[in-house]
This record gives structure tokens, C-alpha cells and sequence, in this order.
């Protein structure tokens, strides 16, 4: 097995992914597989013919001008797109040159509550949503995950700490970041609480939610980050 070469986590605003839909149509594969990959494992509970994402335009809504996209590319595999039959982007996908392929994801927007919008208006930091990893075994267990999510902590750190130059806040040597994760328990609650993430609350949902054919709980997960500020 080729060891591949990996770029860097480099950040992408909207902006930025607005302009390069050929790059949000490598995203796309890339979510679409890993988020499909646990459900296949139990298809009694899941339905795994769903796409998370089944055009360009519904994953650039997931987003807002303050979010942050952090990715990850193999220098060395440009994108093959598979089977697009059921995703159609003839702009983005048809007589464009192959890219170097997406391989890691993970996105940063504001916080806006729960599956039921509980929190909205109370609550503040920022949501971590569709975090990804190719499932090719040249790129598992290598912690790009973690990589991303690092990066993603910093930026959004440095970006509160610029807000908070001259403010109020200044006046206490110490910032939080609050980090918000809504999971299915039973799919990756495991997960992100060797994290460091905690349990907010929990709701349960019936058949039709995410892909379920039965009930899951969904889990409200919350990480605070505490930085010094420059006095």
C-alpha cells in the first residue's frame, strides 16, 4: 500500500467553497460515504440509501458567513467521483479537471440549538457538524480527525479573542469556547466523549429521523475551551 501524502488541515470559508463547487462536490463523496458507513452495519435500525448530503447547494445551507470549514487532501489521488447518478452537478463534476482529493472534513458554524432548536438564543459558541474521514485503510487510525478539529479550536479561539479585544470580557484573564455536538448516542456518543465533550441532555426520536427506521436518542454534546486573555 502507497503511503499517501497528506496536505496540512487548511481552513475554507463560505466564500471560498461558493467559488470551487468542484471542491464541494469531493466534500460531498466524502460525506456521503462515511456518514453511510455505520449505518450498513445495522440494517435493521438504519436506512443506509439516504445521502447526507444529495446536492452541492444543501451542503453550502449546513453553512453561514461565519463558518469554517477545515480539510484534508491525499497530494498524491485526485477525486473519482464514483457513482453520480444520484447526485447531478453538471457545473461542478462534468469537463472540470480532476483535484487532489478530499480525504478529512470538518466544519465550524454558530451554534443554534438542538434537533429542536432548544437552547437557541441562550446558548453560545459554535457547532462542530459533519467531521469525516476517508474510509480507505491508508487513511484511517491516523488521527486526521483530531487534526481538524485542532485546527478548527485554535481559529475559533483566535476568532473570539479578536471579538473580545476592548470589550467587557477583557477585564477577566481567562476566555471560553464553548464547542457543541449533536450526535446519535448509539452511532458516535462514544466517541466524542473520549473527546472531551459532556452530555448537555438527550432526547429520543422515532422512525423517520436521520435515517432511522426504529428510535435513537440523540445526544446534546458540550466541550468548553478556556484560553488566557492578553491583558
Amino acid at each position: 500500500m502507497t503511503t499517501p501524502l497528506l496536505s496540512p488541515p487548511t481552513l475554507f470559508s463560505l466564500a471560498e467553497l461558493k467559488a470551487n463547487r468542484t471542491l464541494v462536490a469531493s466534500i460531498i463523496r466524502l460525506a456521503n460515504d462515511a456518514f453511510l458507513r455505520p449505518k450498513k452495519l445495522d440494517p435493521v435500525k438504519w436506512d443506509s440509501t439516504g445521502l447526507r448530503f444529495p446536492t452541492i447547494d444543501s451542503y453550502l445551507e449546513m453553512l453561514d458567513g461565519k463558518s469554517v470549514v477545515a480539510l484534508i487532501f491525499d497530494d498524491t489521488t485526485t477525486n473519482d467521483y464514483g457513482n453520480l447518478d444520484r447526485f447531478t452537478d453538471d457545473e461542478a463534476v462534468n469537463g472540470r479537471r480532476a483535484e487532489r482529493k478530499v480525504i478529512a472534513c470538518a466544519a465550524a458554524v454558530p451554534w443554534k440549538g438542538g434537533w429542536t432548536k432548544e437552547g437557541a438564543g441562550s446558548e453560545e459558541g459554535w457547532e462542530i457538524k459533519a467531521v469525516c474521514v476517508d474510509g480507505d485503510a491508508k487513511y484511517v487510525q491516523r488521527g486526521l480527525a483530531v487534526q481538524l478539529l485542532a485546527v478548527l479550536e485554535q481559529h475559533l479561539v483566535e476568532l473570539q479573542l479578536r471579538e473580545q479585544v476592548g470589550g467587557i470580557e477583557k477585564q477577566s484573564s481567562q476566555g471560553k469556547l464553548s464547542l457543541w455536538i449533536l450526535a446519535a448516542e448509539c452511532l458516535n456518543g462514544v466517541y466524542w466523549r473520549k473527546r472531551g465533550y459532556q452530555e448537555v441532555r438527550r432526547s429520543t426520536q422515532g422512525a423517520g429521523v436521520w435515517g432511522c427506521q426504529t428510535s435513537f436518542e440523540i445526544v446534546v454534546l458540550r466541550k468548553d475551551v478556556l484560553f488566557d486573555i492578553a491583558a
